[in-house]
Parts: structure tokens; sequence; C-alpha cells
């Protein structure tokens, strides 16, 4: 149940930070759309920063999973991500506008640095391939 309710608490605070900046979300609108007392808000998280590093979190991981997911997809890298940010355009317009706030800020550029070195270890374990292979047609097809 814990899981469920901490889900529901990031479903909440995704669908209200699409409306508007994080700054303006309170714990009474995330409480009163889930239905749940504060009490057991304040059970899972400490604020709603504490929320906000879940959800990015979260965001980046569901990203890294469509990255690996597009992983041998010729001419299809990247679109399901480009879909993601796509469908989830006014959520990080607001993250964005609320990058003043030191908070976000960090959470976002945590977030970023995830999914930019996940980027950087796929490219350079591609190169691997692409040098072992390159080696092995020349070893196959009579080089040294």
């Amino acid at each position: 149940m814990a899981s469920f309710t901490k889900f529901a608490i990031l479903k909440v605070f995704g669908d209200l930070a699409a409306s508007r900046p994080v700054d303006k979300i309170t714990v009474k609108d995330i409480t009163d759309q889930c239905r749940i007392s504060r009490n057991t808000f304040y059970y899972h998280y400490q604020d709603i920063y504490q929320v906000l590093k879940a959800y990015v979190q979260y965001s980046a991981e569901h990203v890294i999973e469509l990255m690996v997911e597009d992983e041998g997809e010729d001419g299809k890298a990247g679109l399901k991500e480009i879909r993601y940010l796509e469908a989830n355009r006014e959520l990080l317009c607001n993250l964005y506008r609320s990058a003043a706030n030191e908070e976000v800020r960090n959470c976002l550029q945590s977030a970023s640095q995830i999914i930019f070195d996940r980027l950087i270890r796929e490219w350079r374990y591609r190169q691997r391939i692409k040098r072992y292979s390159v080696r092995c047609a020349s070893i196959r097809f009579g080089g040294s």
C-alpha cells in the first residue's frame, strides 16, 4: 500500500506541475487530490521538494528505460524520448520556470546529468562494438 500511495503522490504532483510552477504547489493540493491526510503525505515525504526530487528521478529513469528500448531500432533511436518530452511539455516548462528556486534547479541538473551520463556510456559502448566488429572483419577477410 505504501508504494501505491507514494506513486499516487508522484502522479498528482506531475499533474499539478503540468499546470503550474512547483513553488505554487502545496501539500494541501496534493493531499486533496490524493484523498489522503497530511500525516500520510509526511509519512512518505518531508516536503514538496522531496516529492520533486523523487518525481524527477522517476522521470529520468523512465527516459533511460525508453533509451534502452530504442537500442537496436535503427532509424528510430530517440523517437520515444522525444514523444515523452512532447507529451510532458507543459510540465517541463513549469519545472524550468521554477528553476529560479535552487532546489528545483539542483534537481533538474542532477536528472540531466544522469541522462547525459547514460548517453555517454551508451555511445562509448557502441564505439567499442564498432571497433571490435572492424577487427573481426579484418581478421576474417585476411587482415592482421
